[in-house]
C-alpha cells in the first residue's frame, strides 16, 4: 500500500487494515454484511479458537465406524486440554456404519470400566440404565413417555434419570451437559406428540427436569457450539 510513492503498508493483513484505520477484520468475517461497520463501532465478533473448545460430544471409535480406539481418543482429549468427551458410536441399526449390536456394546462398556481404573470418567446415559439398545423411538404423550409401540415407558425412563441423579450425586457432578430432542436428557426439546401430531416441545427430559431440580445446572449441546 503506497502514499504516492511511499510505501505505507503491505508487510502483512494486519498493517494493511491499520494504514486504513481498521481494525484486523479475520478472513471469516469479510462477507459485506456489515463488519466494517461492526469493526469501526468495536463490535466484531470474535470468532472460536482452537483453545476454546472444551470438548467433543460426537466420536465413533473401532467397535463402529471410527478410526481409533477408546484409549486413544482419551489420550488425545487429554493432549488437548478436554474438559469432557462423548463416546457415540452407532448401533446395530445402522449397519452400513458397522454398528454395535449387543455382543460389541458388552465388551465397549467392559473396557469403559477397565479405563476407569486409569482415567477420571464419569461416563453415563440414563436411558442405557433401563432400557435396551437400541430402544424403540418413544414420546412424550402428556406427561407420559410413551414407545412407537404404544408401550407406557415412563418407569423406565424415571428409574434411568434416578440413576444419573445418584453418579452425579456421587461424583460431585455440578454441570450436566444433554442431548437435545431426547425425552431423556433433552434441556431445551424433547419429543413429543401434541393434538396427535409429532413436534419438539420446549420442555426438558425426564433426567434433565429432575437434574435440574436438586441445583444441577443444565446445559444444552447447542449452546456449547453457539
Amino acid at each position: 500500500m503506497y502514499r504516492g510513492d511511499e510505501k505505507i503498508a503491505g508487510e502483512s493483513e494486519e498493517e494493511v487494515y491499520k494504514a486504513v484505520g481498521l481494525c484486523y477484520i479475520e478472513p471469516e468475517l469479510r462477507e459485506n454484511r456489515g463488519e466494517i461497520e461492526a469493526c469501526l463501532s468495536d463490535s466484531l465478533p470474535k470468532l472460536i479458537k482452537k483453545e476454546d473448545i472444551l470438548g467433543d460430544l460426537h466420536m465413533h471409535t473401532l467397535y463402529s465406524d471410527g478410526a481409533a480406539s477408546i484409549e486413544e481418543m482419551i489420550q488425545k482429549a487429554i493432549e488437548l486440554n478436554y474438559k469432557y468427551i462423548a463416546i457415540t458410536d452407532h448401533s446395530k441399526r445402522l449397519k452400513v456404519a458397522n454398528g454395535m449390536d449387543e455382543k460389541k456394546l458388552l465388551a465397549q462398556i467392559e473396557e469403559i470400566e477397565k479405563l476407569q481404573e486409569k482415567y477420571e470418567l464419569v461416563p453415563f446415559c440414563p436411558e442405557a440404565f433401563s432400557l435396551p439398545t437400541p430402544r424403540p423411538p418413544a414420546r412424550f404423550i402428556g406427561d407420559k413417555i410413551i414407545d412407537i409401540n404404544g408401550v407406557d415407558k415412563t418407569e423406565a425412563f424415571l428409574k434411568g434419570a434416578k440413576e444419573a441423579l445418584r453418579i452425579c450425586k456421587e461424583n460431585n457432578i455440578k454441570i450436566f451437559i444433554g442431548k437435545e430432542k431426547s425425552p431423556s436428557c433433552g434441556v431445551k426439546k424433547t419429543s413429543a406428540y401434541i393434538n396427535g401430531c409429532e413436534c419438539k416441545c420446549d420442555a426438558p427430559g425426564l433426567t434433565s427436569k429432575l437434574l435440574k431440580e436438586e441445583g444441577i445446572k443444565l446445559i444444552s449441546e447447542w449452546d456449547l457450539s453457539s
